[in-house]
């Protein structure tokens, strides 16, 4: 439960960032333009290696933005909403929540669903004095390739987690959205909140979008999630169609 503790401090810190005294709850945002610039450039005559290091220099947040690509901490975001407005000449003191968060969504700040899971179980095991225990335990395609910048909704399957039924969920389970043909494209965690397991997630299919919880439940037929998507069908048809899956990384067996 220290893990579900630290786990759950950082999630309520991406759910009421705080920026310039308003209290805001993170938006999503994926960053999907790198591989198309890319593209424009190596056919606009731009060299790999000229491409390579333009796209380093962000890793590297040599600018006030670009580097956090939807995968940032809370305190990370809060400190670029500022760097940004400064470079920019638009002071947001003074401004409502709303307005705000309408100036994050306008320069990309925020956060993507993989992004936000990493974030909040790495700060849970950090905590904990785990150490890097979390990262080694994913599935990365390459291991000179790890970290919150390739943390993808895949690392968190394969070897690094097996599947667990429906009604046997608990905290830092996870639910994970797949395709056809077997591509995942979305990741969730279940976390106790007080006496509620509740599912957190940063997604756009949720009304609002962004970093939510929602209540979690289940039935003699399925799961039953506190929320009706936006976008796409209902996770309980999703379950039933063999898109949706509940896991548990084996690196608990090691925790608990």
């Amino acid at each position: 439960m220290e893990l579900n503790k630290h786990a759950i401090e950082k999630s309520f810190e991406y759910l009421g960032l705080n920026v310039c005294g308003e209290k805001i709850v993170t938006p999503y945002y994926i960053n999907n333009i790198q591989l198309g610039l890319a593209g424009l450039m190596k056919e606009s005559g731009v060299s790999d290696e000229v491409v390579k290091r333009v796209f380093q220099k962000y890793k590297d947040r040599q600018i006030p933005f670009g580097w956090y690509r939807g995968k940032g901490t809370p305190e990370e975001i809060e400190g670029a909403v500022i760097a940004i407005s400064d470079k920019v000449g638009f002071s947001l003191m003074g401004a409502t929540a709303c307005g705000i968060l309408e100036f994050m969504k306008l320069y990309g700040l925020g956060v993507d669903c993989s992004g936000f899971v990493y974030n909040v179980l790495k700060h849970a095991f950090a905590k904990c004095l785990k150490g890097d225990l979390l990262g080694q335990s994913l599935d990365w395609c390459d291991e000179n390739k790890t970290g919150v910048n390739y943390s993808g909704v895949y690392v968190f399957a394969g070897k690094a987690s097996g599947l667990v039924n429906y009604s046997e969920v608990r905290p830092l389970d996870l639910v994970l959205i797949k395709d056809g043909g077997g591509k995942y494209s979305h990741i969730g965690v279940f976390l106790l909140d007080g006496n509620k397991l509740r599912l957190f997630q940063s997604s756009i299919i949720t009304n609002p979008t962004g970093v939510t919880a929602t209540d979690y439940s289940f039935d003699r037929v399925g799961p039953v999630f506190g929320f009706v998507p936006a976008i796409g069908s209902k996770w309980e048809n999703l379950y039933k169609g063999g898109g949706l899956e509940f896991r548990r990384l084996h690196v608990l067996a090691k925790v608990f």
